[in-house]
């Protein structure tokens, strides 16, 4: 009897051994969960945009223009467009580094993977964005931008609050931050920022529900556009005039109404609507806006895109739709401007 119960000590202790290193298993199992949870809670705490309401609704009856972008990261057309346009970029670069290689070094440069930009444009491009020109009569404009980022919501308060020259304001439920030249208002996980104090607090009451927004922007669309622009006034005026147009013929348009559509990479889709004061005048806008678009092929020259124009001058506005395509030559050309100033890198030693 003694002899067999020395030979059954052995796997008691083993048994307690085992029972150990199962309880510090669980033991360090259960603090690496904890770990886990706080670092996804402190990840998320810093990432997540909040909620977030329409930025069109600092667009008011005293905005004379205004440029509403929705989310280009959710655009297949937009995202393949700036793919390909930053691999231009990239391949233009890299011509310029070659040319620095002794000759039995530059095959190596061809061999170098072309990362994908998507993620980083995703990273950084906002859910939508609108900035708008307010013109109060007796009073210089102002303007004010709101922003719907994608996240680091509290990362940005954090920057926001640390670039106040003065102590940051409670404003009925919004952060009111006092920047150099500028005030910047957070509502939750909407960003307003306007070089006028008066016009930050007006946005932030309309963000909050306290006021009505204008109507969109009827003859073109709110949807189905990448980028919406609207301008009254003098301010159509002097874009009409930049394009091309004569100051007089720019001078009968009130309101100009404009949407882009990035449709791909080699596919973009223009609709602008003008209005004049008097509808007589839509005929002599159509020619004129022919006319521009005419000088803008020929000085592009080799690097205009291929254009298909339509028009309607039969409406109280000019309705014209461009769609470009063949993108490529005019990419190269936007590519070649950009760096015709910037000197070539220097090689690596």
């Amino acid at each position: 009897m003694t002899g067999a119960a020395a030979a059954t000590a052995p796997p008691r202790a083993k048994s307690r051994g085992r029972r150990i290193a199962t309880a510090l298993g669980i033991g360090c199992g259960g603090l690496l969960l904890v770990v886990l949870v706080v670092a996804a809670a402190v990840v998320w705490h810093f990432w997540s945009p909040g909620q977030q309401v329409a930025t069109r609704r600092i667009v008011t009856d005293q905005t004379a223009g205004f440029l509403h972008v929705g989310d280009l990261a959710a655009d297949p057309g937009t995202m393949a467009f700036l793919a390909e346009l930053t691999q231009r970029f990239q391949r233009f670069q890299d011509a310029r580094r070659a040319e620095q290689l002794p000759p039995p070094m530059r095959w190596l440069q061809s061999f170098r993977r072309q990362g994908d930009p998507g993620p980083i444009f995703h990273l950084l491009l906002p859910r939508e964005a609108t900035v708008a020109l307010n013109a109060t009569p007796g009073s210089e404009p102002a303007w004010v931008g709101a922003v719907n980022p994608r996240g680091f919501t509290q990362l940005i308060a954090r920057m926001l609050r640390g670039s106040s020259i003065d102590p940051p304001d409670d404003y009925q439920g919004a952060q009111l931050f006092y920047l150099r030249g500028a005030t910047a208002g957070l509502y939750d996980g909407t960003l307003v920022v306007s070089n006028s104090v008066d016009v930050t607090r007006a946005s932030l009451d309309r963000l909050r529900g306290a006021g009505d927004a204008a109507p969109a922007a009827a003859d073109v669309g709110a949807e189905g556009w990448d980028a919406i622009l609207q301008l009254q006034g003098p301010f159509a005026a002097m874009v009409l005039g930049s394009i091309g147009f004569d100051p007089q013929q720019a001078a009968l348009v009130r309101r100009v109404e404009a949407g882009l559509d990035v449709v791909s990479a080699d596919e973009l889709r223009l609709r602008a609507a003008l209005t004049p004061d008097d509808p007589n005048t839509v005929p002599m806008l159509g020619t004129a806006m022919a006319g521009c678009i005419d000088g803008l092929k020929a000085r592009l020259g080799r690097a205009a895109p291929t254009l298909a124009v339509q028009q309607d001058t039969s409406g109280d506005a000019l309705t014209t739709v461009v769609t470009a395509t063949q993108l490529g030559p005019a990419m190269d050309a936007l590519v070649a401007a950009s760096a015709r100033d910037t000197p070539p890198p220097t090689p690596a030693r």
